[in-house]
């Protein structure tokens, strides 16, 4: 009866252990957290050694000194990622422009994106 009782504590341990590999690697709760943010779109690469991934970065505001003409003193950048083909083309196609990205933000980021925020729409802001 001992027996019994380790052998199935050792396969339940083992269990968890391997489920919680597994989701680690996979990604933990997709939707944590989901909306939406804009800005200028300035960087965008493709990377990754076996899994590749778009990765961008978003300019999403600049802080300059209260009357002053200099430099800024503070820029707010965001780094996105996905890996759909679809939207990686669309976020090359409009790097340098204002857009509005709809994301969705991992618990724990799966191991073929480099950012916890996975984009899954993009749309450009028609300039004014």
């Amino acid at each position: 009866m001992a027996k019994l009782i380790v052998t199935f504590i050792v396969l339940f341990a083992l269990v968890i252990i391997v489920g919680g590999i597994g989701s680690c690697l996979n990604g933990v709760m997709p939707n944590y957290s989901e909306g939406v943010r804009t800005g200028e779109l300035y960087k965008v690469s493709y990377k990754g050694i076996k899994w590749k991934s778009y990765e961008a970065e978003l300019q999403l505001s600049t802080f300059y000194l209260k009357g002053s003409n200099s430099a800024p003193i503070a820029n707010n950048v965001w780094n996105v990622s996905t890996t759909d083909p679809v939207i990686g083309k669309q976020l090359e196609a409009l790097a340098g422009h204002m857009v509005k990205i709809t994301y969705h933000q991992w618990y724990f980021k799966p191991y073929r994106i480099n950012s916890e925020y996975e984009v899954t729409k993009v749309e450009a802001i028609p300039k004014e």
